[in-house]
C-alpha cells in the first residue's frame, strides 16, 4: 500500500514539474533592467497610452522608459518578436515570426491559446476600437471579455490589408483567379469588386493621417486615400519617390514618412519631398510618442530616437577613408579636427564647406591649439606645425618631440611634451621644466597657466616661474587632465581617470563633483547653464553644477547621437555638436527645457474601494483607498517630477505625495461624492494638466435618503397631528370667545337699538303739543307738516335702528329731520350746518346706524339753554389718507356748564353704551373707529369720530 502511495506521489510530481517547465519554455520570462538594448537588429515599436514603449527585436520584447530597458526574453525557437500593438483596453499583444501570440499580463508575457491553431506569420489591427488579428486568409475578431479571438466568415482569399473608413471597417482581399480585388464590410458583412484601376495589386500598407486612412501601394509607391477606394473611384493618387526596399508606411505627425532600407523620408500630404532622415540606417519602423520624439527602429543599428527631426549627422567617411579624429577644437563656427594618420579637416557648420590640409602621412595629429591672438594654428604630427588658419597653409616647422598639449594667452605659447614643459620662441623655444610626462596644459584668465604632470600640478607665472600647488582634498588627486575654467574662475578638470573635480585657485581646495564607476570618460563640456556634459566611450551625461547630488541624464545613440563614442563636444549656433571617430552628431536645443507636460496615471492598490460605473465606491463604515500615481515615461524629462494632491471637498491645500511609490492613502472619508485632484511639476517646472480621481462614499442606514425621507415624513404627519390638534383648540376657544363676544355684542346692540328706538317723551309730547297749537292758530299746512316730518322720523328710528350699518347720506337725512321737528317747538330755531369735503366719494360710503344721532341730541338737549340765541350745530365730514372723520360741534354751554345746570343720567348712559358700541366695532366692523370729545366752558363741545379702514 506505501509502495503505492509512493508510485502515484512521484507521478504526481513529475506531471507537475513538466507541466512547470514547459510552461516556462512557452511563456516569455521578465528580466532586470539594463542601459542598452542588447541588440541592433529591431523589427517594430509600439507605445501605449501610459507612455510605455515597446520594442520588439531578434532577442524578444523589450519595455523601454526612456532611460533603462526591461527585456522579456525565450530560450530557443522563436524569440524574435516581429510587432507589437495594443488593443481597444490597452494591453499589449506581441507575434513572431512563427505565429505564437503572446499578451503582456503585469509582468508577465503570456502565450495565448490561439498559437496552437497558427503556424504562419500575424498581423494585428486596431480600427475604431475593434482588435484584429489576421493570417495570410483569416480574419479573427478579438473578445477582450472572455480574452479569445472569434473566427470571421470570410471569403477563402487573400488578405490584402484591413482598414477603417470613417466608422466602418473593412477588409480588402485579392482574387488570384479572377485577378481583381474585394472589398469586405466587417461591420455589415457587404461584399464588393474593386478593379486594380482603383487600386493596383500590390503589397498594401494602411496609415493614418490627421484622423483620416490612406493606402499606400508599396510597388509604384503611391499613397490613395481611402474613402476613394471604397467608393471606386481614384481622385488621391500622390506618387513618394525613395530609393531602396520600404519595410514601412507611416505618420509622423502631419508628415507622411516612407521608412526602409535608406533610412526616413519625409513628405508633405501632397508628396512634396521635405527631410531625409538616417540615411543608409535599414529602418523597420517608426512611430512618434507623446512627447513629440521619433522613435525609430532598425535591423542595422537598433532603437534610434530623434528628439528634434532637424536632429542631423555628418559624415566624414568621404574625407576620412580609414582614418579616424583623435584631437579636435572649436573655433568660432568652424570646427577643426586632427586624424590619426596626420590630416587636418576644417568644417564650417554655417556654410557647411569642408577644406582638408595633409600634414603628415604617417604621424598622427597628437595635439591641435588654436591662438586667437595671432590667428595661427599649433598642430603636432611628429613635429610642431604652425598653420595660417585663414589659408590653412602651413608657415613654419618647428622640431618638437611627443608634444601632448599646447596653451596660449596673449603673451606666451608653452607646449607640454614628454619631458617637461617648453616655451615656443622665435627662432628656438626653451625648456621651462623638465618635471615629465605632460598630461594637461591650459592657460588662464590672469594670464598665468596651469600644468599638470605625472608628478603634479604646477602652476606658471608669467616670469615662467614654476610653482608646485599643494592640492587640499581629503582625497588623493592624481592624473589631472582636461582643465578648463568656467566663465566663474574655478577651474574643472578630470582626476583620476573617473572623477570630475572643480579647483578653486584662489583657496587652492579641490572638491569632486561627479565618479564615474566605468571610466570611460573622455573629457567634458561646459556650458553656460550651470550644466556639465562629461562624453565619453557611452555617450553624454549631463550633470547640474547647481545640484551636483542629482542624477545626470543620459544622451546616447538612443537620443539621435549617431554614434555611442563621443570624442570631443562644442555648442554653437544654438546646437550641440558631438564629434566621433568619423562624423558629427548635431543635436539642436538638446539643452532646451523640456515643455511637454508630465502624463500621470493611477492605480487602486488596495482598499474598500471597488469600481462602479466608473468611480470609485466605498462604504462609510470601513471606507479606505490606497492610490499609487505614476508619471508616464518620457525621453525629454528624467530628472525629479514632484507630484501633489487635494480634496477640494475637504481641502483646498495642494500635499505633496510622498514616498517612493507615489502613494496616498484616505480613510474614513464623510459620506458623499469627493474628486481627488492631482498634477505633476518635471524639474524644469513644467506643470501637468489636473487630473481628476472620482471617489463615491455610500452614507450607512440612518444617512440615506430613504431613511431620512422616513424620518421627514414621520415628523411632518407628528407636526401636523399636532398642528391640527393645536389648531382645533384654538379654533374651539376663538369660537367660544366669538360666540361670548357675538352675545356680548348681540346685548349691546340691544341697547343702543332701544335707545335709537325710544324716543323722549318730553320731546314727543312738545312736538305734539307745538302741532296743537299750530293747528289752533289755524296754521293748518305747518301742522301737516311736522305730522309729516315727525311720522317719517318716527319711521326711519323704527327701521334703521335694527340695521347694523346704512349710508352717510341716510344718515345726514335722518339728522336733518330730527333737527328739523326740534326746531318746530322752538322759539329760536337751532342752525344746523352740513359740510362735506368730497360728496362723490362719501356716496359710497356706509357708516354704523345712528351713530351721530346721540351727539347731535346731547347737543340740543344740554349743550343749549331755553334762553340761549343763535344755537347752531356744525357736521363737518372730511375724507383722510387711510378713511375718513365726522366733527359735530357746537356752540353751546359746554359740558361743565351742563353738568352744573340739567341733569345728565341720560346722557352719561348714552354716553357709555356709545363708547362700547365703538369698542365692538372695533372688533366686528371694517373700521377702526375712534372717539373724541372736546369741550369747554361757554365755548362749546365738539365730537370727533375718526374712521380708519382695516387693511
Amino acid at each position: 500500500m506505501k509502495r503505492q502511495m509512493l508510485l502515484l506521489l512521484s507521478q504526481f510530481i513529475c506531471l507537475l514539474s513538466s507541466s512547470f517547465f514547459s510552461q516556462q519554455l512557452t511563456h516569455f520570462t521578465h528580466n532586470e533592467m539594463n542601459s542598452d538594448i542588447g541588440s541592433n537588429v529591431c523589427y517594430n515599436i509600439s507605445q501605449l497610452p501610459d507612455g510605455t514603449v515597446f520594442v520588439s527585436n531578434n532577442s524578444g520584447l523589450q519595455r523601454f522608459d526612456g532611460k533603462y530597458f526591461e527585456s522579456f526574453e525565450k530560450r530557443g525557437k522563436g524569440m524574435s518578436v516581429s510587432s507589437s500593438v495594443y488593443d481597444q483596453t490597452g494591453r499589449l499583444w506581441a507575434n513572431t515570426f512563427h505565429g505564437d501570440i503572446y499578451y503582456l499580463e503585469g509582468d508577465s508575457l503570456l502565450r495565448h491559446p490561439i498559437s496552437d491553431s497558427l503556424r504562419e506569420l500575424t498581423q494585428f489591427f486596431l480600427l475604431n476600437d475593434t482588435f484584429y488579428l489576421t493570417t495570410k486568409r483569416k480574419i479573427f475578431r478579438y473578445d477582450p471579455d472572455g480574452n479569445k479571438f472569434n473566427l470571421l466568415q470570410t471569403p477563402d482569399l487573400l488578405i490584402v490589408c484591413l482598414f477603417e473608413v470613417g466608422k466602418n471597417n473593412y477588409a480588402l482581399f485579392f482574387n488570384t483567379t479572377k485577378s481583381n480585388l474585394v472589398l469586405l464590410n466587417l461591420r455589415s458583412g457587404e461584399m464588393e469588386l474593386i478593379s486594380l484601376d482603383v487600386l493596383p495589386l500590390s503589397r498594401t500598407i494602411p496609415f493614418s493621417l490627421n484622423g483620416e486612412t490612406f493606402l499606400f501601394s508599396v510597388n509604384d509607391r503611391t499613397v490613395y486615400r481611402g474613402r476613394d477606394v471604397v467608393q471606386k473611384r481614384s481622385s488621391y493618387p500622390v506618387s513618394l519617390s525613395y530609393e531602396g526596399k520600404i519595410t514601412y508606411v507611416t505618420a509622423l505627425g502631419d508628415r507622411i514618412a516612407v521608412c526602409g532600407v535608406n533610412g526616413i523620408r519625409l513628405f508633405d500630404r501632397m508628396g512634396g519631398n521635405e527631410l531625409c532622415l538616417l540615411k543608409n540606417v535599414q529602418v523597420t519602423h517608426a512611430i512618434q510618442d507623446h512627447e513629440g520624439n521619433y522613435l525609430v527602429s532598425s535591423s542595422s543599428h537598433g532603437l534610434i530616437v530623434i528628439p528634434d527631426i532637424s536632429a542631423y549627422h555628418i559624415d566624414y567617411s568621404n574625407y576620412l577613408k580609414e582614418e579616424t579624429i583623435i584631437s579636435s577644437v572649436q573655433i568660432n563656427n568652424q570646427l577643426v579636427h586632427g586624424t590619426n594618420a596626420g590630416l587636418l579637416l576644417r568644417h564650417d557648420l554655417v556654410k557647411h564647406q569642408i577644406d582638408t590640409l595633409r600634414i603628415s602621412n604617417r604621424s598622427e595629429v597628437s595635439a591641435l591649439s588654436y591662438n586667437q591672438w595671432n590667428n595661427k594654428l599649433y598642430v603636432y604630427s611628429d613635429d610642431l606645425f604652425v598653420v595660417d588658419y585663414e589659408s590653412l597653409h602651413v608657415e613654419k616647422r618647428v622640431m618638437f618631440t611627443s608634444t601632448k598639449a599646447i596653451a596660449h594667452t596673449n603673451e606666451l605659447t608653452l607646449i607640454g611634451t614628454w619631458d617637461g614643459v617648453y616655451q615656443l620662441h622665435e627662432p628656438e623655444s626653451g625648456l621651462i621644466s623638465d618635471k615629465g610626462w605632460s598630461l594637461s596644459l591650459t592657460g588662464l584668465n590672469d594670464g598665468t597657466f596651469l600644468w599638470s604632470c605625472k608628478k603634479g600640478l604646477y602652476k606658471i607665472d608669467r616670469s615662467l616661474y614654476v610653482n608646485p600647488v599643494r592640492i587640499k582634498s581629503e582625497e588623493p588627486i592624481t592624473n589631472i587632465r582636461c582643465m578648463k575654467q568656467h566663465s566663474d574662475g574655478m577651474l574643472y578638470c578630470i582626476a583620476n581617470f573617473n572623477q570630475l573635480v572643480r579647483y578653486d585657485i584662489r583657496a587652492n581646495t579641490f572638491e569632486k563633483i561627479y565618479e564615474d564607476e566605468e571610466k570611460l570618460l573622455n573629457g567634458f563640456f561646459l556650458t553656460e547653464r550651470d550644466t556639465v556634459i562629461l562624453y565619453g566611450k557611452k555617450g553624454a551625461k549631463f550633470l547640474s553644477l547647481t545640484k551636483p547630488q542629482t542624477p545626470p541624464l543620459f544622451r546616447n545613440r538612443l537620443q539621435g547621437i549617431f554614434k555611442d563614442n563621443i570624442r570631443y563636444m562644442y555648442e554653437g549656433n544654438g546646437n550641440m555638436y558631438f564629434v566621433h571617430d568619423n562624423a558629427v552628431s548635431v543635436l539642436p536645443g538638446i539643452l532646451a527645457k523640456n515643455r511637454v507636460q508630465p502624463q500621470l496615471s493611477f492605480f487602486v492598490k488596495n482598499g474598500s474601494f471597488q469600481l462602479e460605473k466608473g468611480v470609485y465606491t466605498s462604504e462609510f463604515e470601513k471606507n479606505a483607498i490606497r492610490i499609487e500615481v505614476e508619471v508616464a515615461n518620457t525621453i525629454r524629462s528624467q530628472g525629479e517630477t514632484r507630484l501633489f494632491y487635494r480634496v477640494p471637498k475637504l481641502s483646498g491645500d495642494w500635499k505633496p505625495v510622498s514616498g517612493a511609490n507615489h502613494e496616498i492613502f484616505l480613510e474614513r472619508l464623510p459620506p458623499g461624492k469627493y474628486t481627488i485632484e492631482f498634477f505633476a511639476t518635471n524639474e524644469d517646472g513644467v506643470e501637468s494638466r489636473v487630473y481628476s480621481f472620482p471617489v463615491r462614499i455610500t452614507p450607512p442606514f440612518y444617512l440615506t435618503f430613504w431613511f431620512i425621507l422616513g424620518v421627514l415624513l414621520v415628523l411632518f404627519v407628528t407636526i401636523v397631528l399636532l398642528v391640527r390638534f393645536f389648531v382645533r383648540r384654538a379654533n374651539r376657544k376663538a369660537l367660544e370667545r366669538l360666540q361670548k363676544q357675538k352675545l356680548e355684542t348681540r346685548v349691546l346692540n340691544a341697547e343702543l337699538t332701544a335707545i335709537r328706538s325710544q324716543m323722549n317723551p318730553h320731546f314727543i309730547f312738545n312736538v305734539l303739543t307745538a302741532i296743537q297749537s299750530k293747528v289752533i292758530e289755524g296754521k293748518a299746512d305747518e301742522a301737516y307738516k311736522n305730522i309729516g316730518d315727525f311720522a317719517t322720523l318716527i319711521r326711519n328710528v323704527l327701521d334703521k335702528s335694527g340695521k347694523e350699518f346704512i349710508s352717510l347720506n341716510d344718515e345726514i337725512t335722518l339728522i336733518k329731520n330730527y333737527v328739523s321737528l326740534e326746531n318746530s317747538r322752538l322759539n329760536d330755531p337751532i342752525q344746523l350746518v352740513i359740510d362735506i369735503d368730497d360728496q362723490d366719494y362719501f356716496d359710497e360710503i356706509n357708516i354704523p346706524t345712528l351713530i351721530t344721532q346721540p351727539f347731535v341730541e346731547n347737543s340740543i338737549k344740554h349743550g343749549f339753554p331755553a334762553q340761549k340765541k343763535g344755537k347752531r350745530i356744525e357736521m363737518q365730514i372730511k375724507r383722510e389718507t387711510d378713511g375718513f372723520v365726522i366733527a359735530i360741534k357746537d356752540n353751546g354751554v359746554g359740558i361743565g356748564s351742563t353738568v352744573k345746570t340739567k341733569s345728565n343720567a341720560h346722557q352719561s348712559f348714552a354716553l357709555e353704551a356709545m363708547k362700547k358700541r365703538i369698542q365692538a366695532l372695533k372688533k366686528t366692523s371694517r373700521y377702526q373707529v375712534e372717539l373724541t370729545i372736546t369741550s369747554g366752558k361757554e365755548e362749546g363741545t365738539t365730537v370727533t369720530l375718526y374712521f380708519t379702514w382695516n387693511n
